[in-house]
């Protein structure tokens, strides 16, 4: 065999094995991802309901009367 079958032989060989390699990071991307998704869904969910959940405390009403200023002329 000459020299450049061998490195092409030895090309595809490596190319095959860095698909397959791609192809399984691609997967586990996927997954984690998904995952990740799921887990920000439940802590939003979450704090929507602590927070409607969670007693508020009472505004007071604004007045409607102006202070007076003692530097008025």
């Amino acid at each position: 065999m000459d020299r450049t079958f061998e490195y092409s032989l030895a090309a595809g060989i490596a190319l095959v094995f860095l698909f397959v390699l791609a192809r399984f990071a691609f997967r586990w991307f996927i997954r984690l991802t998904v995952v990740a998704v799921i887990l920000v869904v439940l802590a939003g969910a979450i704090w929507v309901w602590r927070s409607y959940s969670s007693p508020r405390p009472e505004l007071k009403p604004q007045s409607n009367t102006r202070r007076t200023g003692t530097d008025r002329k």
